[in-house]
């Protein structure tokens, strides 16, 4: 995946957090001020309607950067 020097630099800016299946890494009304990155496995984006419905919005894959980026640009 990475060179190993380049990811023993990179942990050392990051928080790293394990999300097992199933669980959520935040909620919608969550104010995030950071963007993740997934280093192993799939991860989905998901929105939840009014009526209950799940609606997938993207995948990210090992390697992949993901994040709220219209709430971290207005600050929201």
């Amino acid at each position: 995946m990475f060179k190993y020097k380049y990811w023993e630099e990179f942990k050392k800016i990051c928080k790293i957090r394990t999300i097992k299946k199933n669980e959520y890494a935040f909620d919608m009304y969550d104010k995030v001020n950071a963007i993740s990155f997934v280093y192993s496995g799939l991860f989905r984006t998901f929105i939840i309607n009014e009526k209950g419905e799940e609606y997938t919005k993207n995948f990210f894959w090992e390697t992949r950067f993901y994040g709220p980026m219209v709430a971290l640009l207005t600050n929201r």
